[in-house]
């Protein structure tokens, strides 16, 4: 693993990209004489709104192409869900063009889940059960469409990569690092329930963590922050993702990390049994906004910037 720069944190909020010219894959490793290298965008142009980009950073390196088509891959239909509305049909920003690009890449962009078009790939629940003896109620619940866990950490996993090889890059070795230890995604969540009870915890309990990394991009539709715990080697992240999916988690000394998520509290559900003869059951909580006031994640708090 390459050092760790010194405690001053590095903050990007010019309109310039960062280019590395790297010698090694940033996400597997493996040098290029051995696998053929691509040119990468961290951020991908389409990840986020069209033209978002164009006045803000993104960081450029070489990858290679096996890593680079996994993580484009992730990238469509993630993307095209992010930017789809809530289940009450309320999109995460105010801005009309955006609706309409998000319809369209909506219908152009497939589910992994459903194998349909992203826009077609609502949740649509029947529950049916009987109210009281004789009495049988019916109702549907609808929610947008979902990101799988495990498709949401897998992307996490190669941005938060690029951006460590980044900050341990040596521009006279032409080599970044990788953290030692343990990737631990701990949740995703949609702005609406930015502000439950184990976020907040998580928030709380982090702000205080010297900053090694933080950046915002793309009219703030890409944000990203790395913070060190004070005595172990075990780093907190979080990413957002197009003003609607923030993803959390640590990496590194697994113990460490495992003995903060121990004391974060566990979010409660309601599980829904749809009926006697069906063993299938559905389980519900009651989502929690964030007020901007109280958001701190993405805060610097730091010295003024340049």
């Amino acid at each position: 693993m390459a050092k760790e720069p010194g405690p001053s944190p590095i903050v990007l909020k010019s309109n310039r990209p960062i280019i590395l010219q790297n010698i090694t894959c940033t996400y597997c490793g493996k040098g290029f004489d051995s696998s053929r290298s691509t040119r990468e965008h961290v951020i991908g142009r389409r990840f986020v709104p069209k033209g978002k980009l164009n006045n803000g950073w993104n960081l450029i390196l070489n990858a290679c192409e096996a890593c680079n088509n996994l993580k484009s891959t992730l990238e469509d239909d993630i993307s095209a869900i992010s930017l789809q509305p809530d289940g009450y049909g309320k999109f995460p920003h105010n801005d009309p063009n955006l609706s309409y690009y998000a319809k369209i890449k909506g219908k152009g962009s497939q589910s992994r889940h459903t194998g349909k078009p992203v826009s077609e790939s609502r949740e649509n629940i029947q529950i049916k059960g009987e109210l009281v003896s004789g009495v049988t109620i019916a109702f549907s619940l609808s929610s947008p469409p979902q990101i799988s866990d495990d498709r949401a950490f897998a992307l996490a996993h190669f941005h938060l990569a690029a951006f460590f090889y980044f900050i341990t890059f040596n521009a006279d070795t032409k080599l970044g690092g990788f953290w030692p230890g343990a990737f631990l995604p701990l949740m995703q969540t949609r702005q609406q329930d930015w502000g439950n009870k184990r976020q907040l915890k998580f928030m709380e309990l982090i702000s205080s963590w010297p900053m090694r990394f933080i950046g915002e991009t793309a009219e703030s539709f890409f944000k990203i922050v790395i913070r060190r715990h004070p005595t172990s080697e075990c780093w907190a992240w979080a990413l957002e993702w197009n003003r609607n999916i923030r993803v959390i988690g640590f990496f590194g000394d697994r113990s460490k990390a495992q003995e903060i998520v121990d004391t974060l509290p566990v979010l409660e559900f309601h599980y829904i049994h749809p009926s006697e003869a069906d063993p299938h059951s559905y389980r519900s909580r009651q989502e929690v906004p964030l007020s901007p006031s109280d958001d701190i994640l993405f805060q610097y708090g730091g010295p003024p910037l340049p």
